[in-house]
């Protein structure tokens, strides 16, 4: 894998949790959750061109997606996508920190197990 690659990878999975994680604080911002009604999206899409937070979530999640698409062009997904996993260990410190969310015991040893997946994953490629 050259180092091009790692970057494409982190900045995919940078770019996606500070996506995720500016879309949580925009929701959490609204107020409201949002049901799967025709009048209810309609009043989101209303919510998210009026919140900075939904916006630029939206940007960094979608930039995210261009560097995933140029590790795919470089990588087996077989390979490119349990890497891109690790996100979901990096999402939950991170939602810890800025978000304050208490995730619970049983949480934290799914992203210990998840990490050792990848690790295995990583062991099997070589």
């Amino acid at each position: 894998m050259t180092g091009s690659t790692i970057v494409a990878l982190a900045l995919s999975m940078t770019l996606a949790t500070i996506g995720q994680l500016l879309l949580k604080a925009g929701m959490d911002a609204t107020g409201a959750q949002v049901a799967l009604e025709p009048g209810a999206l309609l009043a989101l899409v209303r919510t998210i061109a009026t919140s900075w937070r939904l916006l630029a979530g939206l940007a960094a999640f979608g930039s995210s997606a261009l560097f995933w698409l140029v590790a795919l062009s470089r990588l087996p997904l077989s390979t490119a996508y349990p890497i891109v996993s690790l996100s979901y260990v990096v999402l939950l410190a991170m939602s810890t920190i800025v978000l304050g969310e208490r995730p619970s015991l049983l949480t934290w040893s799914g992203a210990v197990l998840v990490m050792c997946g990848v690790a295995i994953i990583g062991i099997g490629q070589r």
